[in-house]
């Protein structure tokens, strides 16, 4: 399966250091590097904002910065007449980027094309125009948890069909895409976390007073933690502490805010605004809430379980793949308060049980989604496709 001076190209769809997709891409190409010997490139959509290339020199990640658009838009948006100028000059932007990665490929004969994200297609059109090994990450839900769509939906499922392989990072993507999709090509790969990052080896849960819950991510309607701050509007005499830790959308702190106002939960609902320290708030939390209703993978998920907090997740999406009920942590059916408030009333009356089960959910995070494993199967998934390359030619 060894593959000597094996050159992948890497197409970002985003230049942000916080985006799940941004940090997996990165991790990935580290480990691919130093494990494996794989020479790795990026490419960056060369958008003025973002701060994902700091993060690439932290890592000595070489890169190059092409300018381009991705072909996703909002669900129903409106296709006026400024529609259409956007989308044309968008159009002709992607066309000389085609160009300018062709001859990147040439330049530096690059094995394989690998696209990180459902956003990102420029680099599939080079792909195969160079002839070059494709493989697609497909890390998302667009329509069900993004509220985006590619704008021309029959084409561009027919350049990701193109791919020699599709990774779908759980197997609820994989079942979105089943039927859409050359069934035999896509391959599930879970997420991979830096565990000595997060890992917290003998954890003491429950030991403080308030107890700490933890959501991580931007607050969003999507996202849906105004369930956890309604969950505990039914736990009166229970002391917990709600932190959110992230960016949040106006319109939903709003929301929030007026709905802990009425309810006098303002001692107990902490909004903590983006942290670059993640991890150490993990540390210092018992409980982690993933409310998400369609979770493509759950980065966060497993960050916590790592941490060893009692991780308490939506039976929806692919939360309920990361978590086995009762036994590494807890599930619950979305949008069912009244459940969620049930599920945490008795963790708060069990908590030498929960101790243990969080142990469990930390070593099975710790086996399961390790940044190792995921280098690895990505590595022997690259050595099939080459080979499989090889094999078609005698």
């Amino acid at each position: 399966m060894n593959r000597e001076n094996m050159k992948v190209l890497f197409m970002a769809s985003d230049n942000f250091r916080g985006s799940g997709a941004f940090i997996s891409m990165t991790v990935l190409n580290t480990l691919l590097r130093d494990k494996y010997g794989v020479q790795t490139k990026i490419i960056i959509p060369a958008r003025d904002i973002g701060d994902g290339i700091d993060l690439l020199k932290e890592n000595n990640i070489q890169y190059k910065k092409i300018r381009s658009f991705n072909w996703c838009q909002e669900v129903g948006k409106k296709r006026n007449f400024a529609y259409w100028i956007k989308t044309c000059i968008k159009y002709f932007v992607n066309r000389t980027a085609v160009f300018r990665i062709c001859r990147y490929i040439k330049k530096e004969k690059i094995d394989i094309v690998h696209i990180n994200t459902s956003y990102s297609y420029v680099g599939a059109i080079a792909a195969k125009k160079m002839h070059v090994k494709l493989v697609w990450h497909l890390r998302e839900f667009l329509e069900e948890d993004q509220k985006m769509e590619i704008q021309n939906k029959k084409k561009g499922y027919e350049l990701i069909n193109r791919a020699d392989r599709i990774i779908a990072i759980s197997e609820s993507i994989r079942n979105k895409y089943r039927n859409v999709f050359d069934a035999e090509r896509i391959v599930v790969v879970y997420n991979g976390i830096a565990v000595k990052k997060f890992y917290d080896a003998g954890r003491s849960l429950f030991s403080t007073q308030p107890v700490i819950g933890l959501c991580v991510g931007r607050v969003t309607e999507k996202k849906n933690q105004f369930e956890v701050v309604k969950a505990l509007a039914g736990l009166e005499h229970v002391e917990l502490e709600l932190w959110l830790v992230g960016n949040a959308d106006a319109d939903e702190k709003e929301k929030i805010e007026e709905y802990v106002k009425q309810h006098n939960l303002q001692s107990k609902v902490k909004f903590l605004g983006p942290k670059n320290n993640v991890e150490d708030y993990y540390k210092k939390s018992d409980l982690y809430f993933m409310t998400s209703s369609a979770e493509a993978f759950g980065r966060v998920t497993v960050e916590a379980m790592l941490a060893g907090c009692l991780v308490i997740g939506a039976d929806c999406g692919a939360t309920k793949e990361l978590i086995e009920h009762g036994v590494t942590g807890f599930l619950y059916e979305n949008d069912n308060v009244n459940e969620l408030s049930s599920v945490v009333a008795n963790a708060m009356e069990n908590k030498e049980k929960m101790k243990q089960i969080a142990q469990k959910g930390q070593d099975t995070a710790k086996s399961c989604f390790s940044a190792e494993r995921n280098a690895e199967n990505v590595y022997k998934l690259y050595c099939e496709v080459l080979n499989q390359s090889e094999d078609d030619n005698e």
